[in-house]
């Protein structure tokens, strides 16, 4: 559960690092181009199995504002006279309601990492209940097995002398 996590900028200067986090979200904005270096790092726990989730996207804004831009001229008159609200209080609503939406896919998106990883947990200590009560168990036949035993074998002792001191009578 403990991971390292280091996002690297194109230059070489780290942007996020953070070390034996179960979890977090960053977002940044890629101001360099190149490539930006993202490294998870398990140095701080080689045995424990880990299961590591990680989401990329990149919005690119600069396109869609040219169209959005020819169309709002065309539009902007025809719409006014329409309704009262002008189109860009809807656009502003719109960027609003998508940004919402954003928010929320991303906080459930990492309620969902939490619950798969909580999942992980308990099916982990499922089976060492399981394993510890199973050897439980067994110990627990082999201690009574042994005292059938230990009884069994004083009861034949005593009869066996008994028969032997019969024969001499």
């Amino acid at each position: 559960m403990d991971i390292g996590f280091t996002l690297q900028a194109p230059d070489g200067r780290v942007i996020v690092s953070e070390m034996q986090k179960s979890d977090g979200v960053h977002k940044i904005d890629a101001s360099f181009p190149g490539d930006y270096k993202i490294c998870f790092d398990n140095t701080f726990s080689h045995f424990a199995r880990k299961v590591v989730f990680f989401e990329l996207s990149a919005d690119n804004d600069d396109e869609d504002d040219e169209d959005d831009e020819k169309d709002l001229k065309n539009e902007r008159e025809e719409l006014a006279s329409i309704i009262d609200m002008t189109l860009e209080d809807f656009k502003k609503l719109l960027d609003n309601v998508k940004n919402n939406l954003d928010k929320t896919e991303a906080d459930q998106q990492v309620l969902k990492n939490y619950e798969a990883r909580d999942r992980n947990v308990q099916e982990s200590n499922f089976q060492r209940v399981n394993f510890f009560s199973g050897l439980q168990v067994f110990i627990m036949v082999g201690v009574g097995l042994t005292q059938v035993i230990l009884i069994r074998s004083l009861f034949d002792d005593k009869s066996r002398v008994a028969s032997i001191m019969r024969a001499k009578t």
